[in-house]
């Protein structure tokens, strides 16, 4: 505790002298005419001219520099200005810095004879693709040949990963639904040589996921039924357990229970994979498990997690829970490097032999309580065998007796 005040205190003090000096402040100088020109030669990959600058504001100070590329003529603009810093609300210094919008001006470009290319299926405002039938999978499919063809152009005056960094767009392709929109794939526009053949075979892949799963109707897209065929739903929504249904996780530690109860489908594994407490014996912010103490009183065991919170790390948590007679034992590591939570070195036992559980390392910087495993090592933490019923969007769990 001694060690983080004095870590915050010289914090402020360095702050403090920030703004005693005018370092730090909004009205503070920035880069200079001369400094951005240099700046436009070393990090622009064309010659380009200086236009005309423009104070936009005083403070925080931002002032806008126009360039020309000599060769193509087309402008854009390099941004010096006071950048804010702090938390929240309270800034508590300003710092110069030199934002450069070449790749913008460099995209307006290509605008006119790509919005030719693609015509209605772009939305220019957002750069979004849409299709609505399979007449637009041939369209776009087309068109994302040729603005790829037209971009490729750019590697005259830009490398490969430049192209790859700054995109003409995203290329995220999406299709309307009754109230609201799915994404169906994304091809960046990036240069990338493609045939019409493999956009059209990643387009009907992305649509024919979504007929699968009941969200697009299969009339609109004729040719699809070829790919539905050997898909599988994305989710099962529905979770049993010896007849009943889960409805929700719930914690000791937590008011609100989560709704993690499905099972999601992974094209990589090629399973099921079902939801878990993201350190198995320990929840977001070292607080009870919510997954593994829930199933084990639905199947009528009992769990007993003593070490889901430690006020030491690195460490490891325990955790343990009986089912007809068997015991697991589960221990994670867990440690907290800059301020964030870390699980890895999980182990798992039933009845003394260990439990091969595919489980990797995971962060919750992002804050999430849960991870996945395959739906096989699921069954194996409470001794449960499983039936899938797509049709019913149902995942029956059944105790072995």
């Amino acid at each position: 505790m001694k060690k983080s005040k004095i870590v915050i205190f010289s914090l402020l003090c360095a702050i403090l002298g920030l703004s005693i000096t005018g370092c730090g402040r909004a009205d503070g100088s920035v880069a200079s005419k001369d400094e951005v020109i240099n700046y436009v030669k070393k990090n622009v990959s064309e010659d380009c001219s200086f236009v005309k600058e423009k104070v936009l504001s005083e403070s925080p100070r931002k002032v806008v520099y126009t360039f020309k590329s000599d060769a193509r003529g087309f402008e854009f603009e390099v941004v010096a200005q006071r950048w804010p810093h702090g938390w929240f609300d309270a800034v508590f210094y300003y710092e110069p810095i030199i934002v450069n919008h070449y790749s913008i001006g460099l995209h307006h470009y290509y605008d006119e004879r790509m919005y030719e290319v693609f015509g209605d299926l772009l939305e220019p405002k957002n750069m979004y693709l849409y299709i609505s039938s399979t007449k637009d999978i041939e369209k776009l499919s087309t068109a994302i040949v040729k603005a790829n063809e037209i971009y490729a152009e750019e590697k005259e005056y830009n490398t490969d990963a430049f192209l790859k960094e700054n995109p003409y767009c995203r290329g995220y392709v999406r299709t309307n639904t009754e109230n609201s929109f799915v994404n169906i794939a994304t091809i960046p526009i990036d240069g990338t040589t493609y045939t019409e053949a493999q956009i059209k075979d990643i387009l009907f892949k992305g649509v024919s996921q979504h007929v699968k799963d009941g969200e697009l109707s299969d009339s609109a897209f004729p040719g699809v039924e070829s790919y539905t065929q050997s898909l599988h739903v994305t989710t099962l929504e529905n979770m049993y357990i010896n007849g009943e249904k889960i409805e929700s996780y719930s914690s000791e530690d937590e008011k609100k229970p989560l709704n993690y109860c499905y099972a999601k489908y992974d094209q990589n594994k090629q399973k099921y994979m079902m939801s878990i407490d993201l350190g198995f014996v320990v929840s977001r912010g070292c607080k009870k498990p919510y997954c593994i103490p829930s199933v084990v009183a639905a199947v009528g065991g009992e769990c007993f997690i003593p070490s889901y919170r430690s006020d030491e790390y690195p460490t490891y948590l325990k955790g343990e829970w009986t089912i007809n007679g068997h015991k697991w034992e589960a221990s994670i590591y867990y440690d907290r490097p800059n301020q964030v939570l870390t699980y890895s070195d999980l182990k798992v036992t039933r009845d003394g032999e260990e439990l091969k559980i595919d489980y990797r390392y995971n962060d919750d910087h992002n804050g999430y309580s849960f991870t996945q495993i395959t739906i096989d090592d699921f069954c194996s933490l409470f001794d449960l065998t499983y039936e899938i019923n797509e049709d019913e969007s149902a995942v029956y769990f059944t105790s072995i007796q």
